[in-house]
């Protein structure tokens, strides 16, 4: 199975999670707090499924030379999306209550979410056809792999200096 459809279906249930924080709020006066901890329980198990995978997908596009680079930016990276979203939260929390917070998160979920949906690929093969130009270094890399026609051949793909970018259907 590939780390798509458990991280895609983990952020949705992070999602869907956090609307239903939002109507707790809203309508479950009587029943708030327990629903609360079991929509935050879902919400880390979206969590989990979302996070779990993240280090394999890293390490399965980045080569060994680049591999603590890659990670040291989704480090950077999710830490900056905390940075913005925990006082995000508060903020809105204070101001508004949870309900809202909760919803305004939900709706930074969901586009995240589509996003992610939209742009990754479903055909997203560790191993890709693709084409080299006609230098040495190319021509020698075209000998790994396996051979696919003339100047072109298939193997597990990264992004490193021999392929600056994702290959199109064609290239």
């Amino acid at each position: 199975m590939s780390d798509r459809r458990p991280m895609l279906l983990g952020a949705t249930i992070m999602t869907v999670g956090l609307a239903v924080g939002a109507a707790v709020g809203l309508f479950g006066q009587a029943t708030e707090w327990p629903f609360f901890l079991l929509t935050l329980f879902v919400i880390g198990v979206g969590y989990s499924m979302t996070q779990t995978p993240s280090g394999c997908l890293l390490r399965r596009f980045a080569t060994a030379d680049d591999r603590s680079a890659v990670f040291a930016a989704q480090f950077s990276l999710s830490h900056l999306c905390w940075l913005l979203t925990y006082p995000l939260a508060g903020q809105i929390g204070i101001a508004a209550g949870l309900p809202a917070a909760f919803g305004v998160l939900a709706v930074v979920a969901l586009l995240g979410t589509l996003s992610a949906w939209v742009l990754w690929s479903a055909n997203d093969a560790e191993e890709l056809v693709h084409s080299h130009g006609d230098d040495d270094a190319s021509l020698a890399h075209l000998e790994t792999g396996e051979p696919h026609g003339a100047g072109r051949h298939k193997h597990a793909y990264a992004i490193d200096e021999l392929h600056l970018r994702w290959p199109t259907s064609g290239n």
